[in-house]
């Protein structure tokens, strides 16, 4: 297996630029109300993240809800037939278009991308499991072709754009698509074999994807994917769990979150050590957590649990396990999103940024080249900062003092990033 340390390391180097100061305006919490009630309908409620207090701001008339996704100062919700978008500096609904099959949101290349899935009537009637959206107007930019089932979220690295493919409930396999980021056209289909089966969140970790997959009904087993979409390698971390769904990263501390065996908890990339912030809510009696978030700025998980007929909670917790608050939120509460002040902080893929280091591996000395001046810090294994230095076109560096072993050197600059693995004789 892949040491664990890499992707703790990519997480430190990358969580400055991506992270930034993130101060919470609200918390965003759509509920899908009891699926047997045709009279309850999906219920959109703002929280204020320091009394907890909420108000509902809108109701989509609709039995179920998707996903809920927020970027810079707009909302999308996906909410079972419909797509609505939300301006959130006036709490307006600005758009709503038909949607149906709907599944997950991502938000790649400044468009909206909306992945669907299978119903109770069958596929999609177009065959299309893939649509790309103008989140202005939520007019239509793009019908993805080429991918045949189930698609989920979607990210993107260099020039291409990547989505998780679990298929339906009888899959036996999981895969990524590939496509080509200038057109949106299907590439290949990476088929990541029996063990990803349920692949699901997807999360860029400097210039690899840490994936979450979920576990299948009466399965026992999770399993991470370590996805290397320059070279097109992976690694599969599998446990003796049930995970449920990926709940986010917690850059600062090289670890993410999700749904493990119906508790919250963290894993460690460094040494894979879970941890559990919040229990279960009551599987037993069949109480389960249906949304949870990482909430970057307090460092704390927000997560919603519910029967799905008679009630909905959402519970907040700190980094020590440590209930915050507890609140109704209404039945089946199964998306939640943070809306930010600084509306320019998001979580997308920086671009790259054109640079090369050679000898690699090296002994005695390094040479650094960027495309544009940037900063350069190289990082030990363990994610401590070695050296800081600036590159503008070529540097030189000496290496003989450092101790051999693997390295990593991330640099920035002009809005760009790169992140390269170095090896010290």
């Amino acid at each position: 297996m892949k040491k664990f340390y890499l992707l703790c390391c990519l997480f430190l180097a990358t969580s400055s630029i991506l992270f930034g100061q993130a101060v919470l305006k609200n918390v965003y919490i759509a509920s899908g109300g009891s699926f047997s009630n045709p009279d309850d309908f999906v219920v959109i409620r703002k929280v204020d993240p320091e009394t907890y207090s909420f108000a509902s701001i809108d109701t989509i008339y609709t039995q179920a809800v998707n996903d809920l996704l927020i970027y810079g100062d707009r909302m999308f919700v996906a909410a079972m037939d419909s797509l609505v978008a939300y301006d959130l500096n006036t709490g307006d609904r600005y758009a709503a278009i038909d949607a149906s099959n709907a599944n997950k949101l991502s938000m790649v290349n400044d468009h909206l991308w909306l992945s669907r899935q299978g119903g109770v009537s069958g596929p999609p009637a177009d065959g299309i499991f893939l649509k790309v959206f103008n989140p202005l107007d939520l007019s239509l930019v793009k019908d993805v072709e080429g991918i045949a089932d189930d698609a989920v979220f979607v990210s993107h690295y260099a020039d291409s754009v990547y989505v998780t493919v679990p298929g339906n409930w009888a899959a036996t396999e999981g895969r990524l698509a590939v496509l080509d980021l200038a057109t949106y056209t299907v590439q290949r289909i990476v088929n990541l074999g029996a063990e990803a089966v349920g692949i699901f969140n997807i999360h860029p970790i400097g210039n690899r994807f840490w994936i979450t997959c979920k576990t299948p009904y009466m399965g026992t087993t999770g399993v991470f994917v370590d996805f290397d979409p320059v070279n097109a390698e992976y690694d599969l971390y599998t446990y003796d769990s049930v995970f449920s769904f990926g709940a986010g990263t917690d850059p600062d501390h090289g670890q993410s979150v999700l749904v493990c065996n119906n508790e919250i908890m963290t894993y460690r990339f460094a040494d894979g050590i879970f941890t559990a912030l919040a229990p279960d809510p009551g599987s037993t009696n069949w109480i389960t957590w249906s949304s949870a978030a990482w909430e970057r700025g307090s460092m704390s998980v927000w997560g919603c649990y519910t029967d799905y007929y008679s009630f909905g909670t959402c519970a907040v917790y700190n980094s020590f396990g440590i209930q915050q608050a507890s609140f109704d939120v209404g039945i089946a509460p199964e998306a939640l999103a943070f809306h930010y002040e600084n509306a320019s902080l998001t979580d997308e893929v920086l671009p790259d940024l054109l640079t090369n280091s050679f000898p690699n591996p090296c002994s005695g000395y390094l040479v650094v080249e960027s495309s544009t001046p940037c900063v350069a810090r190289l990082m030990n294994a363990y994610g401590a900062l070695v050296r800081t230095f600036q590159v503008n076109q070529s540097t030189r560096i000496i290496t003989d003092v450092l101790s051999p072993g693997l390295y990593f050197l991330q640099m920035t600059g002009n809005g760009q990033k790169s992140m390269t693995k170095i090896i010290i004789k």
